[in-house]
């Protein structure tokens, strides 16, 4: 059982690495290859799964094994949650980085809106939905406390970031003292709804004035 788990493991492994050189992707020849060290390129063709034809910047298309060859990557990074409510950036090629003061700003934007978006929703909702929904509020009200916190110690660098930070902060300044923890969060759904209950109500009882006619003995009309 353990080799066969090993083997497949192998199998993954190589099913891996064979996905990242697909055609068309910019790669870098090893510094250990016997012809072609640090040579740059683009995958043109797979004629086996453990090689890779490689056209090379003077035009020559040479056969290479994948294992002397690397993925060229530009380094687009993502904004990346983790499971700790703490956030990454993170590039296709599995390499991470610390959030910009942009990425942090523009991810609080994001929380806020989503956090409103759940509250509103749990408003109207029930039963188990409406317990996934506070856990939703719940989680992004554990992400904004941790992109204030960082927003707020991020070391300042550059005059480009400094604007970018000092905005991000001023909106964090703005915003701290109004975010709910989750006690006060559930302590607000539970009035909001005593009060929609009030209006609910307020109108049952207008409409039977109406239809019953129960203002006439101080009004002509409903409306007046």
């Amino acid at each position: 059982m353990v080799e066969l788990r090993l083997q497949q493991s192998n199998i993954e492994e190589k099913s891996l690495q064979s996905a990242k050189f697909n055609v068309g992707s910019h790669v870098v020849i090893d510094s250990s290859h016997p012809l072609f060290p640090q040579e740059a390129g683009i995958i043109t063709a797979r004629p086996s799964p453990n090689a890779a034809i490689v056209e090379l910047p003077s035009g020559n298309r040479e056969y290479v094994q994948l294992k002397y060859l690397q993925p060229l990557c530009d380094h687009k990074f993502f904004p990346v949650w983790q499971q700790d409510s703490s956030l990454i950036e993170m590039c296709r090629c599995g390499e991470t980085r610390s959030p910009s003061p942009a990425t942090l700003a523009t991810a609080k934007e994001q929380c806020l809106s989503a956090k409103n978006q759940y509250s509103q929703l749990a408003l109207k909702s029930k039963g188990k939905r409406r317990q996934e929904l506070l856990e939703a509020v719940e989680l992004t009200t554990k992400q904004l406390l941790w992109l204030e916190s960082h927003i707020l110690d991020m070391p300042v660098t550059t005059s480009t970031n400094l604007n970018q930070f000092e905005e991000a902060k001023t909106e964090f300044n703005w915003t701290q003292n109004f975010l709910l923890s989750p006690e006060e969060e559930q302590l607000r759904l539970q009035l909001e709804r005593k009060v929609e209950r009030a209006f609910y109500e307020a109108g049952c009882a207008l409409r039977e004035l109406r239809e019953h006619r129960l203002y006439r003995s101080t009004h002509q009309t409903f409306e007046e």
